[in-house]
């Protein structure tokens, strides 16, 4: 005979999501992403940057900020990269003439623009090759002696559609990484409702805004993914800083 568990008001169903809810909680904590040490270095340089009158700028305080972010900008930034988040559109119930098959120029990509370029410029010979067979096969001298079934070709043409989909870059991926500019320049605002100052005066470039760099760096970094190079989120973030708020 199975045990039988006493009616407890639902107690232990209380208890269990109150657990579940705290390891999720836990799990997505600025302590996870920054350490307590770096969060409170962080502080401590916020601190010396803070208008006269700003309330003190203590770890707690900057977790507090950083929970929002550190909850759902890594997912975010790592689906906004993935061309495969991207809703698809239905394969069209006609199959595409070869000559549409050439993949789309672009000069900024994900995983990177010179990779992404390769794999067009090689995609492109390879529609050229099938748009050249195709057009050999359907010769006068050739249905002299059989007619060519242009059917056959249609797999590898779907097979290529789809490849040249896949080059094009998530929203995320695209020029500017728009999904880590969104994560800079929430951080910026952070650091301005700290401080009460946006750490720097105009649009023009400025050896003082190093000092901003550096902390929306040590801010946006660990929730960036690490293929995304040091320069590439420099990029964006100077880039951001500069547009007028």
């Amino acid at each position: 005979m199975p045990e039988i568990v006493p009616d407890d008001g639902g107690e232990l169903a209380r208890k269990s999501r109150a657990k579940e809810i705290l390891q999720r909680v836990r799990a997505r904590s600025p302590r996870r992403y920054w350490g307590d040490t770096e969060l409170r270095s962080i502080a401590e340089e916020l601190n010396h940057l803070r208008r006269r009158g700003a309330a003190e700028i203590t770890a707690v305080r900057l977790m507090a900020r950083l929970r929002h972010m550190s909850a759902f900008a890594p997912e975010l930034i790592e689906g906004s990269l993935n061309r495969r988040s991207v809703a698809k559109e239905e394969w069209a119930p006609n199959e595409p003439h070869i000559s549409d098959l050439t993949p789309e120029s672009s000069s900024t990509a994900f995983p990177g623009a010179g990779e992404r370029q390769a794999a067009r410029r090689i995609l492109k010979q390879a529609c050229a090759a099938l748009a050249k067979a195709d057009r050999l096969l359907s010769s006068p001298e050739i249905a002299i002696f059989s007619d060519y079934d242009r059917d056959s070709l249609r797999g590898l043409k779907r097979e290529m559609l789809r490849i040249t989909r896949e080059l094009k870059p998530g929203w995320g991926a695209r020029r500017g990484y728009p999904s880590i500019e969104l994560l800079v320049l929430g951080m910026h605002r952070y650091i301005y409702d700290l401080t009460g100052s946006r750490q720097r005066g105009d649009r023009i470039a400025d050896p003082e805004d190093e000092v901003l760099i550096s902390l929306l760096s040590r801010l946006v970094r660990p929730l960036v993914p690490k293929s995304i190079p040091e320069n590439a989120i420099r990029s964006v973030i100077v880039t951001a800083i500069r547009k007028p708020h």
